[in-house]
C-alpha cells in the first residue's frame, strides 16, 4: 500500500521492518505521538513471515500519516530504508528500529537544537534496556554521564577517534540522528552492508562537510534483546564491514591524521574481529589444528574471549546494567513505554 503525498512534513519517520510484529505496532505509536511536529511514518516490510507486513498495512489504513511498502525480495535494512528514503517527504529523516520507542518531545527537541546549530544531523543520547514479560530488566543511559551536561557537536574525527587506555571514546555510531533531507539529497544506505550501515552513511555524510549535533538529552528508547539483528556479528558480516571500510580507506588516508590513523585502528580491530570469529567457529566445529593454527597466528585473540563471558555471567547472575533507576521502572501500572518516559524525565 503506497498512498502519494504531495506536501512536505516536518519528519518523515522511516522504519525497515522484518519479523517485527512484536514490536512494530508500538514503535509506530509512539512516531506517530510526537509533539509540534507534523509527521509521516513510512513502514517497509522486508519480506517478513509472522504477519508484520499484515499489521504495517493495518496500520496504514488507520492513520493517513503511515504509508506502507514492501521490497520484493529480503534485501536487509539498508535496501528497506532505502526505499523509504525514495518517497520520503518530510524536511528531516528519522530513522526509527522497529522494535525501539521514541520520546513524545524527541523530535521537535532535535529540530529545534538543529536549526539552531545549522546541523545537517543531529542526535540525542539513548535510553537502553531490557524488558523481560513487561518488566525492564536493566536501564541505563548510553553516553558517559560527562556528556549529559550541555549540547555538543562532533567532527569527523571526534566520530572515528577509538577508545584508547586514557579515555574511552563512545560508539557515536550507535546514536539514531535525523538527518536534514536536503543534506542527505541522494545519498543512500550501502546495500552490501547488513550491519554497520547507519555507521556508514554517517561517515560519508561527515566527508562531504557535515555538521553534527548531539543534544544532551536522552529521548531514544533502545530495546536490546537476543534476536536483535545489530547483535549478529557473524563472519560475513564482518567481510562486508571491511570491504566497505576498504572503499573509504583511500579517502580517508588523503585527509591525514589524526582521521587517517583513527581509521587505520578500526581496520586493525575488524581484522582481529574476523580473526577471532573464525577461531571461536574453529572451537565450536572441534576442529583443533585449524583453532591452534589461529590462535598461534593471533595470540591476542584471547583477549576478545572477556566480551562474550562477560554477557553471559551477566545474564546468568541477572546483574542489572548500571546507570539509573526508579521506582517507575519496576511499576506494572503505566505500559512500558511511559515507564521508559517517566525515567527520562526525571534523567
Amino acid at each position: 500500500m503506497s498512498k502519494v503525498k504531495d506536501q512536505s512534513v516536518d519528519v518523515t519517520f522511516v522504519i525497515a521492518s522484518y519479523n517485527a510484529l512484536a514490536y512494530l505496532e508500538d514503535a509506530v505509536k509512539s512516531a506517530l505521538a510526537q509533539t509540534n511536529v507534523t509527521v509521516e511514518v513510512v513502514i517497509v516490510d522486508d519480506g517478513s513471515k509472522d504477519g508484520s507486513f499484515e499489521l504495517a498495512t493495518r496500520l496504514a489504513l488507520e492513520d493517513p500519516r503511515v504509508r506502507c511498502f514492501q521490497t520484493p525480495t529480503n534485501q536487509g535494512p539498508s535496501g528497506a530504508r532505502n526505499l523509504a528514503l525514495d518517497v520520503a517527504c518530510g524536511n528531516w529523516i528519522s530513522v526509527l528500529d522497529s522494535d525501539d520507542l521514541i520520546h513524545p518531545d524527541r523530535t521537535s527537541t532535535l529540530i529545534a537544537l538543529g536549526d539552531e546549530r545549522q546541523a545537517d544531523l543531529v542526535a540525542d543520547d539513548m535510553i537502553v534496556f531490557r524488558e523481560d514479560r513487561d518488566q525492564l530488566v536493566s536501564i541505563a543511559r548510553f553516553l558517559p554521564p560527562e556528556m549529559s551536561q550541555q549540547n555538543f557537536e562532533i567532527s569527523l574525527a571526534d566520530y572515528l577517534r577509538p577508545s584508547t587506555l586514557t579515555w574511552s571514546a563512545p560508539e557515536f555510531g550507535y546514536l539514531k540522528p535525523l538527518f536534514r533531507a536536503s543534506s542527505l539529497g541522494t545519498l543512500r544506505y550501502n546495500t552490501e552492508l547488513r550491519i554497520a550501515e547507519d555507521d556508514d552513511l554517517i561517515i560519508r555524510l561527515l566527508l562531504k562537510g557535515a555538521k553534527y549535533s548531539i543534544s544532551k538529552k536522552a529521548l531514544y528508547f533502545y530495546r536490546k534483546h537476543s534476536a536483535s539483528i545489530s547483535h549478529r556479528l557473524s563472519l560475513a558480516n564482518i567481510e562486508l564491514m571491511l570491504a566497505a571500510n576498504a572503499a573509504m580507506t583511500s579517502t580517508l588516508d588523503e585527509i591525514g591524521p589524526p582521521i587517517s590513523h583513527y581509521w587505520t585502528i578500526r581496520r586493525r580491530r575488524l581484522v582481529r574481529r574476523a580473526a577471532f570469529t573464525r577461531w571461536v567457529t574453529a572451537m565450536k566445529a572441534k576442529n583443533w589444528a585449524l583453532a591452534l593454527r589461529l590462535f598461534f597466528q593471533s595470540p591476542t585473540l584471547a583477549l576478545l574471549l572477556h566480551e562474550p563471558i562477560g554477557a553471559a555471567l551477566r545474564r546468568i547472575l541477572k546483574i542489572p546494567d548500571k546507570g539509573m533507576d526508579s521506582g517507575v521502572a519496576h511499576s506494572t501500572s503505566l505500559p512500558l513505554s511511559r515507564r521508559i518516559q517517566a525515567i527520562a524525565d526525571e534523567a
